[in-house]
């Protein structure tokens, strides 16, 4: 719960509005990689996705995410995909509950909800 709380800490501190075109995060992830390709997102992840993470034989994680999506959408998927990578990194684990509220408060945070 204390590793939760420090990433949301450093979440909010940081502007992840950008973080997509600033990939010096994924430096910071051991093990990740991020290919942006709509062709290997059809091969790797399930159908309808814009994205997935993929744990290789050896151990590496990959970030698939399609280049073919409005930035909002590829924003909160790729922020949910370091969530996914940095809950397995941490415990192996990925708990879809904690991503979905994660990334429901990244959209939040960065106007990317519209209000009716």
């Amino acid at each position: 719960m204390k590793n939760i709380a420090l990433l949301i800490l450093s979440i909010s501190a940081m502007n992840l509005a950008s973080f997509a075109d600033d990939e010096s995060i994924f430096d910071q992830m051991s093990d990740v990689i991020l290919i942006k390709d709509s062709v290997m997102v059809k091969s790797k992840c399930p159908p309808t996705t814009s994205g997935c993470l993929v744990n290789s034989q050896d151990g590496e994680l990959f970030i698939y995410i399609t280049n073919t999506i409005s930035k909002s959408l590829h924003d909160v998927s790729l922020f949910g995909l370091m969530f996914d990578a940095y809950q397995f990194q941490e415990t192996g684990k990925i708990n879809t509950l904690k991503t979905c509220r994660m990334k429901l408060s990244y959209a939040k945070n960065n106007n990317y909800l519209k209000r009716k």
